[in-house]
């Protein structure tokens, strides 16, 4: 009796079982490292994964995989081709009624349409201060954000940190924002994010040495993963300062 009772201490002392199955983890693994780059081949692998997923009737897989994939058609500078996977991953998201998700995804959904009717849906379903600062922040009510966010500790997720620093930066003009947004996305091991502060960095800088160091930083970031867009709008930038 003691023998058995203490087996089953043990086993509610350890983590939860795992029940998927090797497939799956396995795909979950896929989808997860996929999901942090933009070449062709992880466009392929989430395609492979959101298949697997509909195959077994799994809508939380389901809605992961076309949040990722119209994230890589944003990476591209094709939001026309990233409009249909955001639709589709609110539409999941709001049938499983999950409140991350339809927060996620009504973000996702409002930057690539500029509904504004989905950032206030995005706030509804905002769970923490950072989130609805984010909301907040992408309504345009800038002061009722810093509110939010204000006494938001380092230990909160660092890409929505960045991006909340970011636009507070840019809205404020104010350089320090936009370097914590910085080192925040550098955290978060957010590239492009990295590039986009360094950019602002560049052109909020008060002395010149300054602003040619961080736009040519973020010129060979850009470059360095072929972001021919972001590195034509700097070059553009660096030409037209250089003739002033």
């Amino acid at each position: 009796m003691h023998a058995f009772m203490a087996m089953l201490l043990v086993a509610c002392s350890t983590q939860p079982v795992d029940h998927r199955s090797e497939r799956k983890r396995a795909v979950d693994l896929q989808l997860e490292q996929s999901g942090q780059r933009t070449d062709k081949i992880a466009y392929q692998q989430t395609n492979s994964a959101l298949s697997y997923y509909e195959q077994i009737d799994d809508r939380s897989g389901q809605w992961q995989a076309n949040v990722s994939l119209a994230d890589w058609h944003v990476a591209h500078d094709e939001k026309a081709k990233a409009e249909p996977y955001a639709r589709r991953a609110l539409y999941l998201a709001e049938k499983l009624d999950e409140r991350s998700m339809k927060f996620t995804s009504s973000i996702q959904l409002g930057q690539l349409t500029e509904d504004q009717s989905l950032y206030r849906q995005a706030y509804n379903n905002a769970q923490t201060g950072l989130q609805r600062a984010i909301a907040l922040t992408f309504l345009q009510q800038y002061d009722e954000a810093e509110k939010s966010f204000t006494g938001i500790g380092s230990s909160q997720n660092p890409d929505e940190l960045g991006f909340l620093y970011y636009q507070y930066g840019k809205h404020k003009r104010e350089l320090r924002y936009v370097l914590l947004a910085l080192d925040n996305y550098r955290k978060a091991d957010n590239v492009y994010g990295v590039i986009d502060s360094l950019f602002l960095a560049a052109r909020l800088a008060e002395h010149g040495a300054a602003a040619t160091d961080y736009a040519e930083r973020a010129l060979l970031a850009a470059e360095g993963i072929g972001s021919k867009a972001r590195a034509g709008a700097i070059q553009e930038w660096m030409k037209m300062r250089a003739e002033e």
